[in-house]
């Protein structure tokens, strides 16, 4: 089990990247927000001079007389932070990352793995990324929590504005169906009175033509009845004398 009291900074680092990148880098999709995390040095990146080393500790990592990193320098226990940082004893040259700590403190040690096994040393980085200072323990823990504690309020407020957008979509494709059905039954209705005013239209029209014809067929009824009765009586019913 993992237990931090036992454990160097940069090994409390790597634990606490790996224990909560995921909710780091899920919500960093949503919203740019730094952890309260350094990383652990590599040789490579304090061989090729990417990270400033205060002068106050360089003694216990570098050999002055050769410039040249010491053998027994573990680097896996060198804890490396994000901040900007000037040397100024080389023409202020500016570096993104540090080494904490930046001081040795008063009592005087030979190794850095001798400095950061001190309890109270400020070998841990606190802040946001590219905003992180040295801090001890303490500090570090507390830092972390509330860390973890805003992520959590983040993502509690990203579910909840996700779940209430969400409703609202549904909301309005349900709307949207029922008007499209709406107006699709008031077409149907619709083509549907026209087409029974048209058929009652055109049963009106038939009955008028069956009565035209009607009156039609009566009005040749009678003037073949005026004929016939006029050529059985030519004299109007008289007989001739």
């Amino acid at each position: 089990m993992f237990n931090p009291k036992h454990s160097s900074p940069a090994s409390l680092l790597d634990h606490s990247v790996n224990e909560s990148s995921e909710c780091c880098y899920f919500v960093y999709f949503f919203i740019t927000i730094g952890c309260d995390i350094g990383v652990p040095a590599s040789e490579s990146m304090l061989r090729n001079d990417t990270v400033y080393i205060s002068d106050k500790i360089r003694h216990l990592l570098v050999d002055p007389s050769t410039g040249l990193f010491k053998s027994n320098v573990n680097f896996e226990v060198i804890t490396v932070c994000f901040a900007r940082r000037f040397d100024h004893s080389r023409g202020s040259r500016q570096y993104e990352m540090f080494v904490c700590p930046e001081q040795s403190g008063a009592t005087q040690v030979a190794t850095y793995s001798g400095l950061v096994s001190r309890g109270k040393t400020k070998s841990y980085c606190c802040g946001a990324k590219a905003k992180q200072w040295c801090c001890d323990f303490i500090e570090f823990s507390d830092k972390h929590r509330e860390e973890q504690k805003r992520l959590s309020k983040v993502l509690i407020a990203i579910i909840c504005v996700g779940s209430f957008a969400v409703v609202i979509l549904i909301v309005l494709i349900v709307a949207c169906i029922h008007h499209s059905c709406s107006r699709q039954n008031g077409r149907s209705s619709s083509q549907g009175f026209q087409k029974q005013e048209q058929q009652q239209h055109g049963s009106q029209q038939q009955q008028q033509q069956q009565q035209q014809q009607q009156q039609s067929y009566q009005g040749l009824q009678l003037q073949q009845d005026s004929l016939s009765h006029q050529q059985a009586h030519p004299y109007g019913g008289f007989t001739q004398p």
